[in-house]
């Protein structure tokens, strides 16, 4: 039998060696964009689907109230129940970034200065409630913002609820049941920001009530100042 020799592998000469790329002088930055300038898309959308969804709750005339006159619209007051009273059930997502709660603040007053155009509102009454509803937007902002607990800031909103929604609820009830019990509540609207607004567009607004608002903003602004938020980029 022929055995034919096993075959030997081939040994190829070693090349020139490479030399590893000199690092780039101008190194791409890690980070990423700033999250303050991050407008939260879905915090919009909300926002403005409440705009759209009051003002055509107004145009219907749906009748809220036995005491509402007939034909009345009442356009800038379901305009202004909505921007507060969801701004604070929507505050956590509101407050994501201060370039949301720019483009929050700029898409409220079109929708309410509509309102008030169409209820033949003056614009001077429509003007100062808007800058209630400013103010308290920017107040939701600057508590939320301040604190990094979500406890906190589960607290904030849960008060921020009851001042916007509970205290008007139970001035409904008074103007509707007219119990007795509650007579004394009216003196309590100076520690809502609805009832401010509302008389804002009535033309009766007591600029005393609108004290209590006003420290709650510059102390809270201080606060999220003082803990130097806006240099952070912790925003969620």
């Amino acid at each position: 039998m022929t055995k034919f020799p096993a075959p030997t592998s081939a040994v190829q000469a070693p090349g020139p060696v490479r030399a590893a790329p000199a690092p780039s002088s101008q190194a791409l930055p890690l980070t990423g964009p700033d999250p303050r300038w991050a407008v939260s898309p879905v915090a919009v959308v909300a926002w403005l689907v409440v705009q759209c969804g009051f003002l055509a709750l107004g145009l219907l005339q749906v009748p809220l109230a036995a005491s509402m006159p007939p034909g009345s619209t009442m356009l800038p007051e379901l305009m202004i129940a909505g921007q507060i009273g969801f701004a604070a059930m929507l505050a956590p997502l509101l407050s994501r970034s201060p370039a949301t709660l720019v483009v929050v603040v700029a898409a409220c007053w079109p929708g309410l200065l509509l309102a008030g155009g169409l209820a033949a509102t003056p614009v001077s009454a429509t003007v100062l409630s808007g800058l209630v509803v400013t103010a308290w937007i920017v107040a939701l902002f600057v508590w939320i913002a301040a604190f990094e607990s979500v406890a906190i800031r589960q607290t904030v909103t849960a008060v921020a609820i009851l001042l916007a929604i509970g205290v008007p609820l139970l001035l409904y009830l008074v103007t509707e049941f007219g119990s007795p019990d509650l007579s004394s509540l009216p003196y309590a609207s100076a520690f809502a920001p609805m009832p401010l607004a509302w008389n804002c567009v009535a033309g009766t607004a007591n600029w005393a009530e609108a004290l209590p608002m006003g420290l709650v903003v510059l102390l809270g602004m201080a606060i999220w100042l003082a803990r130097g938020r806006q240099h952070r980029s912790c925003w969620r």
